[in-house]
């Protein structure tokens, strides 16, 4: 994280930059949306907003045209109750979206210092998902570091659907 902790009481939001290709659009359930979910833990672990903080990504278009940055912003400050040791940003894509989604530049504003990390940090990206033991849960979809696109320096997280089997 970069940082000691992430202070309670402080008025914090999160976000990313984002670039999407042929999205589906106007999606009317989770499902159907590409999302960033946060989660603060105290240092014992625990989830100390009881609940994740969920961003959704633009999807009012195909297509974002470029770079755009998302923030919590429309969904007020986020003020954690305790210190926070760490935080998860877990970008999610629903079961039925579809399209390309880059992501880069995952930042925490306010309090605490921290102001973000791109996805070209040492040693790949880092994924997990309940039950992952090394395979691919879903075979037609890759999420991976990729150089292709970057909003900061050259590299970003892609969440794209294959064409066949990997």
């Amino acid at each position: 994280n970069w940082v000691d902790k992430f202070p309670a009481n402080a008025a914090l939001t999160l976000g990313a930059w984002v670039y999407t290709e042929g999205v589906n659009t106007a999606p009317g359930s989770d499902a159907g949306k590409y999302q960033i979910v946060y989660t603060f833990r105290n240092a014992s672990g625990g989830d100390i907003l009881g609940q994740p903080v969920v961003l959704d990504l633009p999807q009012s278009a195909a297509s974002t045209g470029g770079w755009v940055e998302v923030t919590t912003a429309g969904l007020g400050d986020i003020i954690l109750p305790e210190d926070a040791t760490s935080v998860t940003a877990v970008v999610r894509k629903g079961a039925d979206a579809t399209g390309t989604v880059y992501v880069d530049d995952f930042f925490v504003r306010g309090g605490g210092g921290w102001h973000g990390a791109n996805v070209d940090l040492p040693g790949d990206w880092y994924t997990y998902w309940p039950g992952f033991d090394g395979g691919v849960s879903d075979p037609n979809w890759v999420v991976a570091k990729t150089t292709a696109e970057s909003h900061t320096g050259s590299a970003s997280l892609r969440v794209e659907r294959m064409g066949e089997v990997l």
